[in-house]
């Protein structure tokens, strides 16, 4: 972008996109001296790419940045499901990490999907499957289904990923101890789950982190719990393996 571009921005932020609610809108804009584009839901930011072409490879929002280093740092999560996710930035963050990595993505609202393809540019691929359905429904349906399957036959996930909100909580549908157990049925024996968390102001943990955290504890050998650099956001993992 030229200088008198960001300029303008600076300035001027440009609303690209509205839904016809007003709930949801697209804003380019300056951050930090840097151009972005910013996926909102009312006042919740969603999503968010740099909008030089060269730095889209580089996760914008911190807890996004946290969530890639944990997916080098474990061996063999080249399989993911992403429950939620706006629109759908992190699909683009994790397809790049390697090239056998695939990803499977659950977002219930079709505007959300609209919004990834046309001013974020992610859509269907060969590694990439979109599904328009509530995040707890696919589970439910995918843990059914390998009940009745033999092993070889059974779907199973290396990463798992929530990022489905309802205001600035995980949607509670999706923390029910039940759900938990059948997000487990969903996942390799080593597979890893993460929850990207909000905070409330000033760093606090919510509670409801920590209930959800406790239920893990029931069901996985390790679970751990980690503050984003911006403190915002925590990012709450569970596995079998050591974390």
């Amino acid at each position: 972008m030229t200088t008198l571009e960001i300029l303008r921005l600076l300035i001027f932020p440009k609303t690209v996109y509205v839904s016809e609610d007003r709930k949801l809108s697209v804003v380019d804009r300056i951050e930090d001296g840097e151009a972005v584009r910013i996926f909102y839901s009312d006042k919740t930011r969603e999503s968010g790419v740099y909008l030089e072409k060269h730095k889209r490879k580089y996760p914008l929002f911190k807890y996004m940045v946290m969530l890639k280093d944990i997916c080098r740092k474990y061996s063999g999560l080249h399989k993911a499901l992403m429950i939620g996710g706006g629109g759908l930035v992190f699909a683009e963050v994790f397809l790049g990490i390697d090239k056998k990595n695939s990803m499977t993505a659950v977002e219930m609202d079709n505007r959300c999907i609209d919004v990834a393809d046309r001013f974020f540019g992610i859509k269907e691929s060969d590694r990439l499957e979109i599904k328009c359905m509530a995040g707890e429904s696919y589970i439910s349906q995918i843990a059914e289904y390998n009940l009745r399957v033999s092993d070889n036959k059974k779907i199973l996930y290396d990463f798992i990923l929530y990022d489905a909100y309802v205001g600035d909580r995980i949607a509670r549908g999706l923390v029910t101890e039940n759900m938990l157990k059948m997000t487990k049925m969903i996942m390799k024996p080593d597979g890893i789950i993460a929850m990207n968390v909000i905070n409330d102001a000033g760093g606090t943990v919510k509670m409801q982190t920590y209930i959800t955290q406790k239920f893990l504890q029931g069901i996985f050998k390790y679970t751990s719990l980690t503050m984003c650099e911006n403190r915002g956001n925590s990012i709450l993992l569970a596995s079998d393996r050591m974390l």
